[in-house]
């Protein structure tokens, strides 16, 4: 989750070993995760597990900031191994595809308002602006315009997140410093993989 960008550990990497050992993560992927479900009665939202506004994209690091915002803790284990075929959906139609990256950055934008702490933004929101300029300017220049649309179906949806918000900050209960760590503190994952072994 750096600077509030989510991505999957070792994606497109080669593997030669270095993910085999068991630590604490942010969250599962949506990929293959094993959820408790004393968790996820825990951290739904109304009756929803995973957003049913975002459709598709994101929703697994939603729910898994809930649950780490709730107290719950996400381990990795290497002994459990799942296949999956990342964007088979999307890969040969580029209508969808740009339809799809769309909804996920929008999504990835429902995500941070409605689980972020304001004060954590502010305190590195020069950081945050740097990344979005970075982000928003090198699709740009690649041509893909359609980015220009994420902010505005953003703001759509804004009204039910605001609802949703107020529910999740209403049960937090970690400290902010706690919740800081996963987003600018890149070492935080090397002490926490010390207590789990």
């Amino acid at each position: 989750m750096n600077n509030m960008y989510p991505s999957d550990r070792g994606e497109n990497t080669l593997d030669s070993g270095q993910f085999a050992k068991h630590e604490f993560v942010f969250g599962a992927s949506g990929a293959a995760p094993l959820y408790k479900r004393k968790m996820l009665e825990d951290v739904k939202v109304g009756d929803e597990y995973f957003d049913e506004d975002f459709f598709i994209y994101v929703e697994d690091v939603d729910l898994a900031w809930r649950a780490q915002l709730y107290g719950w803790r996400c381990i990795y284990t290497p002994e459990a191994i799942a296949y999956h075929e990342r964007g088979a959906t999307r890969r040969d139609d580029e209508r969808i595809r740009k339809g799809y990256y769309t909804i996920g950055y929008r999504n990835r934008y429902l995500a941070i308002f409605k689980n972020s702490l304001i004060s954590n933004i502010l305190k590195h929101l020069p950081k945050i602006l740097i990344r979005e300029t970075w982000f928003y300017l090198s699709h740009l220049y690649q041509k893909n315009f359609y980015v220009l649309k994420v902010p505005f179906l953003s703001l759509k949806l804004l009204p039910i997140m605001v609802k949703k918000r107020r529910e999740v900050q209403n049960k937090r209960k970690v400290s902010k410093a706690y919740m800081e760590k996963f987003f600018f503190s890149p070492s935080f994952f090397k002490k926490k993989q010390k207590k789990c072994r």
